[in-house]
């Protein structure tokens, strides 16, 4: 007897840390309806549902971690993370396929006459985006690399782990006189905020290229492969399922 209970000991011993190795680390701002916190945590969201039935069917566990994004690509550089949701598309990442799509939009005051019609249109107005953040994975990404490049004063860059939220605040209040956000999410922050806000926004115009919502591994990741592959596998398990149109019900998003 006394030997069966070590040889379990032993078995224990040696499945635990196999076990530990298997959780997965992802990183995120909140940017609800994608992915959502409280005030310490990231506790649901259609990318964080999606990565928990992902990595569950593939044996494991995801860990989400709530970061202002830029501190998060540091961190995956590092190796102190595994990942992001929704990051940028960027070369210091293995990138999975696309969870879903996503429109970033310009709103401004409602007596506002600007519409947003191309870069051109760019001139001579301030925007407020936020650092590190992927609008369109094109042109209108590449301008804000050169304008964070060259400092310029008509592009303010706002960082935290709810800059998205003080942004609309922000916006509302009249604060900023052009905000650039993703669609979904604005409507979400506003619908929090009630319909007197929604009366003081007006949407002016949208990017031509919606951005690919992925999940990113960091290429320095000695697994990178391995999780990318299991993503991509997971994804078209969803989709095959009808799970994935299932949470896009779930969380109010229409593509």
């Amino acid at each position: 007897m006394r030997c069966m209970v070590r040889w379990i000991f032993v078995l224990l011993s040696v499945s635990m840390p196999a076990a530990a190795q298997k959780t997965v680390r992802l990183a995120s701002d909140d940017w609800c309806p994608f992915v959502c916190a409280d005030e310490q945590r990231l506790i649901s969201g259609y990318l964080v549902d999606a990565a928990n039935d992902i990595f569950g069917a593939s044996g494991r566990q995801v860990e989400s971690v709530f970061l202002p994004l830029n501190r998060a690509e540091r961190m995956v550089e590092q190796g102190a993370i595994d990942g992001i949701y929704a990051p940028a598309l960027d070369n210091r990442l293995e990138l999975s396929k696309p969870l879903a799509m996503s429109r970033a939009c310009f709103y401004t005051a409602p007596d506002s006459k600007w519409t947003y019609t191309g870069l051109e249109s760019l001139k001579g107005v301030a925007i407020s985006v936020i650092d590190d953040y992927g609008y369109d994975g094109g042109s209108f990404d590449d301008y804000l690399l050169k304008a964070k490049k060259d400092q310029l004063r008509s592009v303010q860059f706002r960082t935290g782990k709810t800059a998205g939220e003080r942004g609309v605040k922000m916006m509302v209040a009249g604060r900023i006189p052009i905000l650039v956000e993703h669609e979904a999410v604005a409507a979400y922050l506003l619908k929090l905020q009630g319909e007197s806000a929604r009366l003081k926004i007006r949407q002016a115009g949208c990017l031509a290229t919606s951005l690919p919502l992925v999940i990113g591994i960091g290429k320095n990741n000695p697994e990178a492969a391995e999780f990318i592959h299991a993503i991509n596998t997971g994804i078209a398990n969803l989709q095959s399922s009808g799970r994935i149109v299932t949470l896009k019900k779930k969380y109010g998003l229409a593509y």
